[in-house]
């Protein structure tokens, strides 16, 4: 489903194979010899249907691995805001296209050695305040879905990483806000 996750068996191989999303990123191939696993990260944005990634084994010609995205119910949230929240003036549209730039190539990084574990702990305790895929409608004007998970704490309260990483950017952004981003 768009903002899931599919997982695909590539079987059994000595050396871990390679695998490139249809965007040209690579994915995440886990497992060891015995069995092989793609985990294909799929955007909010993927359309339903057909997808496919590529699969390259040591000595073989590239495989096209073939799956379907499906939908998926996420909840859907309609406000109504302040005409200026939804309509962006030229210079807030202008640090939102600026944020947006700089963040495409920061969330194309991809980087080795791959993670040992890949179950993520939660950086704070609290209660969720918004949770990842929720569709929001402005003023009747549908925006992009959420994509992530928003924990309300108290202010300065310690935040940890997920898993352990590599910090890759920090900013304020326009609608991400004070945002650190970590490589696991």
């Amino acid at each position: 489903a768009p903002g899931g996750i599919a997982r695909l068996a590539l079987g059994a191989a000595a050396q871990r194979p390679g695998v490139v999303a249809s965007d040209g990123s690579p994915v995440l191939v886990v497992g060891g010899p015995e069995a092989w696993t793609a985990l294909v990260g799929i955007g909010l944005g993927a359309k339903l249907g057909p997808a496919a990634v590529q699969v390259m084994r040591a000595g073989q010609a590239t495989e096209r691995l073939p799956y379907t995205v499906g939908p998926h119910p996420y909840p859907e949230q309609r406000l109504k805001v302040a005409p200026g929240h939804v309509d962006l003036s030229a210079d807030n549209a202008a640090r939102a296209a600026r944020g947006r730039k700089h963040l495409a190539g920061v969330i194309a990084s991809f980087s080795e050695p791959f993670p040992q574990q890949l179950l993520m702990q939660a950086p704070v305790p609290g209660r969720r305040s918004s949770s990842f895929g929720l569709r929001r409608i402005f003023n009747g004007q549908p925006r992009w879905p959420h994509s992530g998970m928003d924990i309300a704490a108290a202010s300065g309260t310690p935040v940890r990483s997920p898993l352990a990483g590599r910090v890759i950017d920090t900013g304020d952004y326009f609608f991400a806000g004070r945002s650190v981003w970590v490589d696991h």
